[in-house]
């Protein structure tokens, strides 16, 4: 028989695991974030597995939508549960509008493994949230076309996607300068012709090419390659690109 689960039980057992310390730091790296208790990712996230062992899903029951740990829950919830493929879906369409920090985006859509499956589905379901004017549904576009996406098959379609990006939020543009790192570090030949012509505006480009140095697994070698003395303004595209 199904076990049922109240809200008191999740608040409970969250405040029982709260560290205020964590508290404070976690406020700190997340500042669009409201109501953090404090409770360290993992021990959420293993707090979703055990309840979907129990095959309890998000019907089961009723989570707050402005307590940060409780969000993250139902995205862990989402993405381990053993729902049919249009539940699924339809919780990722509902669960999106509710990201507002970089935190849930990165997490739940790391943890969104189930993609791998229907690769082809769901790189047709990003592309609206790659066009949204909403700063988080860009994000979670890109993070999910960075996590899943950067294959032989589908460069020409990111460097298309970099070159289209025109969203101002901070958090848009640091995700598709993260983009950016990663095709760096997994097809560092195609990425670095792509730069000479690229058409993405100079921040965002800069950023990406700050990520891809700090990465370890970029050689020494080819980090020489960007060093930023070799960076030059292209009046061409109005922005910077490496030569």
């Amino acid at each position: 028989m199904q076990k049922k689960i109240t809200r008191k039980e999740i608040e409970k057992f969250l405040q029982k695991n709260a560290d205020k310390k964590f508290q404070k730091f976690s406020t700190t790296l997340t500042p669009n974030a409201q109501n953090i208790i404090g409770v360290k990712v993992p021990i959420v996230k293993q707090y979703a597995k055990e309840l979907t062992k129990q095959n309890i899903t998000l019907k089961d029951i009723t989570l707050k939508n402005d307590i940060f740990e409780e969000i993250m829950l139902e995205g862990f919830l989402i993405a381990y549960g053993k729902t049919d493929f249009e539940t699924f879906v339809k919780e990722i369409k509902n669960f999106v509008p509710k990201i507002n920090n970089w935190a849930h985006c990165d997490l739940f859509c790391s943890a969104l493994k189930r993609i791998k499956k229907d690769e082809d589905y769901f790189f047709n379901f990003i592309q609206p949230y790659l066009n949204s004017k909403q700063e988080f549904k860009v994000r979670f576009g890109l993070v999910i076309l960075l996590g899943y996406y950067v294959k032989e098959e589908y460069l020409s379609f990111i460097f298309e996607t970099l070159d289209n990006f025109k969203h101002g939020g901070y958090y848009a543009k640091m995700a598709a300068a993260w983009l950016l790192s990663v095709c760096f570090v997994k097809f560092p030949k195609e990425t670095f012709a792509y730069t000479k012509n690229s058409k993405l505006d100079a921040w965002t480009f800069k950023k990406g090419i700050e990520k891809t140095k700090q990465s370890f697994r970029v050689s020494k070698e080819f980090k020489e390659k960007l060093n930023f003395d070799k960076i030059k303004f292209n009046v061409k595209f109005n922005k910077e690109v490496v030569i």
